[in-house]
């Protein structure tokens, strides 16, 4: 009954929600080429290991469905979508077609909320595996049928426009992903004009993970993404949809499209946390907060002082990956291209730091730091504790007590021979994952620490 109530009520909200033009752009018009089709979907499971394929086979159709949901960190959608994962839709010849939502609607709690990071998204098998389903369906030959548009850079020596991603270049670990990949490596095919070219210019990517921020982040904010290399635009959001099938001019023509998606990322309000809240303790944590945090993080809530600060690296001193993953020979030619006003928007070229975010909402959005690679509120301000490896126990619980995902932790990663099963964990010792830096709190006493977790909750 639970269940029903909150599939009506996020069904509803959703409802209310898509009247803004944006979001009815994303759930319904395809800004990425296609990447499976109903019966790939249906077959994925043929492409697992052993033992998981086995137990597929003997499940039910329901069953086999929700095995699969759970394997790659799909969500049910809160609305009609044509029986594919929110995160999807169903274009009109038939194929599935992913959407912004499959990295920016999540669950915590046991809630889906759209704008909040997909925690348990496995991004790297999604396209390995339907790559393999193909083959296992259909054979490797070239038009026997045609692979889905979306897998032209895995399809090997199929496409001269084919771009070849190095393995687990997509992510290394459910809920943080290279999502730079899709304009690094498809901005290197075009000009300035954002034609597609022969021969790939050479940007100089390197490779590095992050975890997505929540979308309500945009309304306080003046650039976007970690690093503040881009001024807010309409065009910086654009970036991902940079896929060589489509055209210079028909990528420009959704312009107008996201002229509305951006304006829908501004109206998007962060969650307010359901618990209960110890008020005289939080009230403690409050002046902690003011005395510590908010000369970085700004004053929560509607009309608060938010400065965009930048941190330099060496104060906050935790992973660099970012700042070293977009190079100078990338960030001049987005800007001296469409994407940048040709020049008019004036790009970061050498990031020194990461822009501290603002804390609205930030009890849901676990796990930490630009990276994910902390899993809790508790572990950010009591460091000496995080996790070197971890592995979320249950997408839909909620850890209370420490404040973010319930997890759990190992000193070393687990001997698997099973990929999917590395996935499961979060190794902080792999490079642009590590959890360290952010040591702020190391000057309050453990009780300012746990009276700042409450106050935390109510923002």
């Amino acid at each position: 009954m639970r269940r029903i109530i909150l599939l009506a009520l996020l069904s509803s909200s959703f409802a209310n929600a898509s009247r803004h033009p944006g979001l009815e752009h994303i759930a319904t018009k395809a800004y990425s080429p296609s990447i499976m089709d109903p019966v790939i979907f249906a077959n994925l499971w043929r492409s697992w290991d052993a033992a998981s394929r086995d137990l597929a086979e003997k499940a039910s159709d329901k069953a086999r469905r929700e095995m699969t949901m759970k394997r790659y960190g799909f969500l049910e959608a809160p609305y009609e979508n044509g029986g594919v994962p929110l995160g999807m839709l169903v274009k009109k010849d038939g194929t599935y077609a992913m959407n912004c939502l499959v990295c920016h609607a999540g669950q915590v709690a046991g809630q889906t909320i759209i704008g909040l990071p997909n925690t348990a998204l496995d991004f790297s098998s999604i396209y390995e595996d339907v790559e393999r389903t193909v083959t296992i369906l259909h054979g490797d030959k070239p038009g026997n049928p045609p692979f889905p548009e979306g897998l032209m850079f895995l399809a090997k020596g199929k496409n001269p426009a084919r771009v070849e991603f190095p393995d687990g270049l997509l992510s290394v670990s459910k809920g943080t992903f290279n999502s730079f990949t899709f304009s690094v490596y498809f901005m290197a095919l075009r000009d300035r004009d954002l034609n597609v070219g022969d021969k790939p210019i050479d940007l100089k990517p390197l490779n590095h993970y992050l975890d997505p921020p929540p979308l309500w982040h945009a309304t306080k904010k003046k650039s976007f993404y970690n690093d503040a290399f881009t001024p807010k635009s309409v065009r910086s959001l654009m970036q991902f949809s940079l896929d060589p099938t489509f055209s210079g001019d028909t990528f420009k023509s959704w312009e107008g499209d996201y002229e509305d998606i951006y304006s829908w990322l501004h109206s998007i309000e962060s969650p307010k946390y359901a618990g209960a809240i110890d008020s005289k303790l939080a009230a403690q944590g409050d002046e902690v907060y003011s005395n510590t945090c908010q000369r970085c993080h700004g004053t929560p809530g509607k009309g608060g002082e938010y400065k965009n600060t930048v941190v330099p690296i060496e104060v906050v001193n935790t992973d660099r990956g970012r700042l070293d993953g977009l190079s100078p020979e990338f960030k001049k030619h987005f800007s001296n291209s469409w994407m940048g006003y040709y020049g008019d928007n004036k790009i970061v070229t050498r990031a020194t730091g990461y822009v501290a975010p603002p804390l609205d909402g930030i009890w849901a959005t676990a796990p930490y730091f630009h990276n994910g690679s902390v899993p809790t509120l508790y572990h950010v301000l009591f460091p000496d504790e995080r996790p070197s490896v971890w592995k979320v126990k249950d997408y839909t619980a909620y850890d209370h007590t420490r404040m973010g995902l319930m997890v759990e932790e190992c000193s070393e990663m687990p001997q698997t021979h099973s990929l999917n099963e590395k996935r499961t964990y979060f190794d902080a010792s792999r490079q642009t994952m590590s959890n360290s830096g952010h040591r702020f709190a190391d000057g309050l006493s453990k009780e300012q620490r746990l009276s700042l977790l409450e106050y935390l909750k109510s923002l």
